[in-house]
């Protein structure tokens, strides 16, 4: 009992003081976890906008409409993961979707004289993340007359998702480099604190790990208000940024919610974090080295 309120009487000599620390360390940790969250998702997006295309491959007129889900074996074969989606249109099918859509277009095919075959096309669209000797593959496939492909996103958006994860990873460094400054500014504080305790405990004849059990259960409490602090933090930024995030662009709908262990991983964090000054101040022999 005599430890804890020796613990609790620097709050009581600098509340201000004490809250202001803790509430710097809830931000820095906050901050930095969710910066760290955005990255991690942005980098898989980036990658996405990159090298997601459609492929389609046109196939020889010549061969037969049975013969295509052997083409499309083939592919899937030669290509593996980097297919998502593999659909075929016979030649049947491509003037039926003509009918449907262009009526009179359709009648003008079915008024020529010369063979439909040779006009209507049968082809392979291939969607998936696709490397850039992928067209040099299809090439070699058998039955593979031309290939067309698109990239389904303007090239300027993955530039300016990477300009936003540099300046994340500049902003990263930045509140490592603060975290290290607020661990050394609480070391420093804490050894002032534990001043007017000092003597008492030498009196008791506590050694040096006797003399930091305060100095730990001060920095205790600034970790506990520091990931009370931090919880609210999560809580709005579950309930309300990252629902906006999926509103604000189409992209950021694949970002996936924190789970519950990875944000009580970063509470425990916020909360060791406040002991690491303890394990760095330095206990004088004598009292006389605080005056």
């Amino acid at each position: 009992m005599l430890l804890l309120k020796l613990s609790i009487q620097p709050w009581k000599k600098f509340p201000f003081t004490y809250m202001f620390a803790a509430c710097a360390l809830a931000f820095l940790i906050s901050i930095f976890s969710f910066l760290f969250w955005f990255e991690r998702h942005l980098n898989p997006l980036i990658q996405k906008l990159r090298t997601e295309q459609v492929i389609t491959a046109y196939l020889d007129n010549s061969i037969d409409q049975n013969n295509q889900p052997k083409i499309i074996d083939t592919i899937k074969t030669m290509l593996g993961s980097q297919v998502i989606q593999i659909k075929s249109t016979t030649q049947d099918e491509f003037l039926k979707e003509m009918q449907d859509s262009y009526p009179d277009l359709a009648q003008e095919i079915d008024a020529l004289s010369v063979d439909k075959n040779k006009i209507i096309p049968q082809f392979i669209s291939i969607y998936g993340y696709f490397q850039k000797q992928t067209i040099e593959k299809l090439k070699l496939v058998s039955g593979i007359e031309l290939i067309e492909t698109s990239k389904i996103y303007n090239p300027q958006e993955p530039e300016g998702f990477m300009t936003l994860v540099r300046f994340i990873k500049i902003s990263l460094v930045s509140l490592f480099l603060m975290l290290c400054l607020w661990l050394i500014l609480m070391t420093k504080f804490l050894t002032f604190a534990i001043k007017s305790s000092y003597a008492f405990l030498r009196l008791s004849g506590g050694g040096v790990f006797f003399l930091k059990i305060p100095l730990f259960l001060s920095s205790l409490w600034i970790g506990l208000l520091g990931t009370i602090i931090s919880s609210f933090f999560w809580y709005f930024a579950i309930t309300w940024i990252i629902p906006r995030l999926h509103f604000f662009s189409i992209h950021f709908q694949s970002f996936r919610t924190p789970s519950l262990y990875t944000i009580l991983f970063l509470l425990v964090g916020c909360l060791g974090l406040s002991l690491v000054p303890v394990l760095f101040c330095k206990i004088p022999e004598s009292y006389e080295k605080f005056s």
